[in-house]
């Protein structure tokens, strides 16, 4: 292991959220707006699900419905959620 392995510690490591989208669709559409102008895009990786594997995922993670906002421990389904989820992702700790 290389010294800038040891330098980071296993919990201060961030795991991005993933957010499972279509590309047509408003809904689909705002909530991509929405992560880009809270400035949250460097912690949520888009997911478009006309890729398989990432359709794949959404299922194992337990959903079907898209825009879907997994975010290391939930998954949130449908526009209102998600919006619902960033914004709390916005509040202090």
């Amino acid at each position: 292991m290389s010294d800038h392995e040891d330098a980071a510690e296993p919990s201060a490591r961030v795991v991005a959220a993933q957010l499972f989208h279509e590309i047509v669709g408003e809904d689909h559409a705002r909530v991509r707006r929405e992560i880009v102008r809270r400035g949250l895009k460097a912690r949520i990786d888009f997911r478009n699900v006309l890729f398989e594997s990432h359709r794949a995922r959404l299922a194992d993670l337990g959903g079907s419905r898209t825009p879907a906002l997994w975010d290391g421990e939930r998954l949130y389904e449908g526009a209102e959620a998600v919006l619902r989820a960033l914004r709390a992702m916005m509040r202090p700790e």
